[in-house]
């Protein structure tokens, strides 16, 4: 990671060696993934190999992000989920009002950008709370991997459901307001 003051610090989460990042650099997947720590929360367990590999070749690179970087802005168009490999992430939009609306948190193993499925364009932004790391899955690919690893496309299925269902704890909280 880069700190503010523009020099590189090394990266803590990778099993057996560190990996050397700026911020915003993309770095390719391959030589990230393979000894991270937080791979099993990313990434569905029971891949054989082959099924793997081929989940590899649609999760490329990762991205790294300072306190208060924008992830993806609202009305970008969507083409990748992101999965937080580490630190934190809030989404929020812009009310009618003009006020902000937090609509969700994000930490390790999270992934960003299922409420963009099934339109062109993310309905809010997502901002790093803190130092953060993102690995980008291009949706195109992966809903292709969907249809022909049905345990890629239970994973997915969980995650929504698990999603919507903190979407609706978070949405019970601030109707109480």
């Amino acid at each position: 990671m880069t700190n503010h003051s523009g020099h590189e610090q090394r990266s803590i989460g990778m099993r057996g060696h560190a990996a050397l990042r700026h911020c915003g650099q993309l770095i390719p997947f391959s030589s990230v993934c393979r000894g991270c720590e937080t791979r099993r929360l990313c990434l569905p367990c029971d891949l054989d190999e082959e099924q793997e590999r081929r989940l590899r070749a649609a999760l490329r690179r990762t991205a790294s992000f300072r306190r208060g970087d924008r992830i993806f802005a609202m009305g970008a168009p969507f083409n990748a989920l992101h999965i937080v490999k580490d630190g934190a992430v809030k989404t929020q939009q812009l009310t009618v009002d003009g006020n902000v609306s937090l609509t969700g948190f994000f930490l390790e193993g999270d992934l960003l950008g299922l409420d963009a499925i099934g339109s062109a364009t993310h309905p809010c932004e997502a901002v790093a709370l803190q130092a953060t790391t993102t690995c980008a899955l291009r949706y195109g690919e992966f809903e292709r991997l969907c249809a022909q690893i049905p345990p890629l496309q239970h994973w997915l299925l969980h995650r929504l459901g698990s999603q919507l269902k903190a979407f609706e704890t978070l949405s019970s909280w601030t109707a109480r307001k």
